[in-house]
């Protein structure tokens, strides 16, 4: 192979030039630029005039011939000893702006305007995303501050706008993931301070070198008894937890089957593909298609079973009971994705799994630390061998930065406080409830669902984004609008996410201006998946008793539980609208802290008459479920009574001792 072939093949611009021009450099340069060059390195000629007009395509070269073997500076280079070449300078490489020798112009724009055509068409489809710089307020949330202005907000002329100057206009939230306003909550934000100031800022390496302090220990010891598990795992991003472990089990475990949801997250769609495992997708919240789908391939090889609590988009909750006994059919280990559930739902947070007593059923549960609880990371917990080989294998966990010990630690003290705290979880579903019940009035396409999220549909990508501008310039409101490929086309939507710090004022201006923007834009008030009651009376109250006891057992009454709005929950409902209540509904509402309670008293009382009313619209399919939930019903009743005869005594007993 000849000296002109070896460097063609190592100087990506030598490479691509014509042969003519690289043999006709080649034949003159200098061997005194051997050494030096490390792709001139093998060649010999004599003359240096000539060489940097003809290494003009090349950066390196053109800057290095320049200054170190000009005309001038030949003679002084010739007089240095061969043995010891000049060391290589240091210098600026010019800009790349001539075309190289014989290249075509239309190659060296090509990927350029590949791009410019995908940024073209996410435009003209009205997808093309604008980051509007929010500033929350601490002590004040859902306000906060817009800093982006308007004129480039409404014309998507880029990402961002931080760099202009405007003056910020104030705004409320209504689309925010700190589901129950966490992040500015005094126990979280003092735990932060407090780190900082004794830690400092960083963490200062990967959790193997340095970065693991008694703060994220502590985390995730808290973690793991959340969710009942052994051990728990913190990563970098509840996506990192998701990919990165997925993956690893997929490389570790021979001949894994992973089944997966059809509507799961990318997080977790990416984790299978980069599993490399066998991959097969059932139909969503289809556990007859998941049966199946086990049924047609091999017994006896490993199975995975991937899917989510509470699916962010539509709101709607897994069967997650159906779908653990066709994993212990098979023999199959299950990863539930609890993101958008932990610290809502639960005696201690521990997501939708706990509070319907199945989380021993399941193996592996995903969640973050990035919304309930208002801070940022994610994590995993199961048993401590399984936590231990994702430790010791996943690539996302080993080869990245340590999250810095405040925020740990912040991150703790929102778990620690929401292991024991209900208050913020009830008055946080009352508000979704509510929010419901006034977009049902209004006769807006909104979807009932069975969780605190609220989806508005709108179905075209352009009036969607159109509806969020009119709403942020005009009515001060920031919803922004979810098109492909986070749903699919045809399904666009407004996500709301109401918390126990939206009151009645907010909800009412957020109902009259979403009609305002309704009907300027024409926008259709129904949709094929808006699934919402004839009367928004009949949206379910929630009963504030069902966030202040442990999880009731399992196998009560899903359906009916679901419908009714109460989960596991309803027949303990219906208990404390039949029974003469302990102490007045006053009371009740006393007793949660006044920021969780602080507007709609009143839906904290059980609407028995709602009630009644929903029973009689239940199907004949959940009326024959229904015997289990009266036993627990009776059950309930029964322990209530005892309880009544107990208070009752050691109130005699404490007036006859004193």
């Amino acid at each position: 192979m000849s000296s002109l072939s070896r460097v063609s093949a190592l100087c990506p611009f030598m490479r691509h030039a014509h042969a003519k021009a690289s043999s006709d450099i080649f034949s003159k340069l200098s061997p005194r630029v051997n050494g030096s060059c490390p792709f001139l390195r093998n060649m010999s000629t004599t003359a240096f005039d000539n060489v940097v007009a003809k290494l003009s395509p090349c950066p390196a070269g053109a800057a290095f011939l320049k200054q170190r073997f000009s005309t001038s500076a030949a003679a002084n280079a010739a007089a240095q000893p061969k043995a010891s070449p000049a060391p290589l300078p240091a210098v600026d490489a010019p800009m790349h702006t001539a075309a190289l020798p014989g290249a075509s112009p239309v190659a060296m724009s090509r990927a350029t305007a590949a791009l410019a055509e995908h940024m073209e068409k996410l435009r003209s489809e009205g997808r093309y995303r604008v980051f509007f710089d929010i500033e929350r307020s601490a002590g004040s949330f859902p306000a906060a501050l817009n800093h982006t202005p308007p004129t480039v907000a409404g014309a998507g002329a880029s990402s961002t706008a931080s760099d202009a100057v405007s003056e910020p206009l104030p705004v409320t939230v209504w689309c925010n993931n700190d589901y129950l306003g966490m992040g500015q909550h005094p126990v979280v934000t003092e735990a932060m301070h407090e780190t900082i100031r004794r830690s400092g800022a960083g963490a200062g390496g990967t959790r193997n070198i340095s970065g693991t302090t008694p703060h994220h220990t502590l985390l995730e010891r808290s973690l793991a008894d959340a969710h009942n598990k052994e051990a728990a795992l913190v990563f970098s991003s509840g996506y990192v937890a998701n990919d990165t472990s997925i993956a690893t089990l997929g490389k570790l475990i021979p001949n894994l089957h992973i089944y997966s949801d059809a509507l799961n997250h990318a997080s977790l769609i990416e984790g299978v593909r980069h599993s490399g495992a066998k991959k097969f997708v059932f139909r969503h919240n289809d556990y007859v298609h998941l049966d199946q789908l086990m049924r047609a391939h091999d017994p006896a090889a490993p199975k995975l079973i991937v899917f989510e609590s509470v699916y962010s988009m539509d709101g709607d909750i897994a069967p997650i009971e159906q779908i653990c006994d066709v994993a212990q059919q098979h023999g199959a280990l299950t990863f539930i994705d609890e993101v958008h559930a932990v610290g809502l739902y639960g005696d201690k947070g521990g997501g939708v799994a706990q509070q319907r007593g199945l989380e021993h059923r399941i193996d592996i549960i995903s969640g973050t630390l990035a919304k309930a609880y208002g801070v940022y990371g994610g994590y995993l917990a199961g048993s401590a061998a399984l936590v231990d080989t994702v430790r010791s294998f996943a690539p996302g966990f080993i080869f990245t930065s340590s999250i810095p010990p405040a925020v740990a630690a912040a991150a703790a003290a929102s778990v620690n406080y929401l292991k024991s705290s209900s208050a913020e979880r009830y008055s946080q579903q009352a508000r979704a409830a509510a929010l419901k019940r006034k977009l049902c009035a209004a006769n807006l396409p909104v979807i009932v669902s069975e969780s605190h999220i609220v989806p508005l549909m709108v179905g075209d990508a352009a009036l969607c984004k159109a509806a969020t501008d009119m709403l942020m310039a005009e009515h001060r409101i920031y919803a922004q609008p979810i098109n492909y490929p986070t749903v699919p086309r045809g399904t666009e939507r407004l996500r709301l996410t109401p918390s126990p710090l939206h009151d009645d004022t907010m909800t009412d201006r957020l109902v009259a201006a979403l009609l305002d923007v309704w009907r300027r834009l024409g926008i259709p008030h129904a949709h094929p998946l808006a699934v919402r009651p004839a009367d928004p009376a009949e949206v379910p109250t929630i009963d504030p008793q069902a966030y202040s006891r442990p999880a009731v057992p399992p196998h009560v009454d899903p359906l009916y539980d679901i419908v009714t709005g109460a989960y596991l929950d309803a027949p303990l409902a219906t208990v404390a609208a039949t029974l003469a209540p302990t102490a007045p509904a006053a009371a009740t509402a006393s007793a949660a802290p006044a920021a969780a309670v602080s507007a709609g008293a009143a839906e904290m009382v059980l609407d028995a008459a709602a009630l009644a009313s929903l029973k009689a619209a239940v199907t004949d399919a959940i009326a024959a479920q229904r015997t289990g939930a009266e036993a627990v019903t009776a059950a309930a009743a029964a322990a209530h009574g005892q309880q009544q005869q107990q208070q009752q005594q050691q109130q005699q007993h404490a007036s006859m001792s004193v």
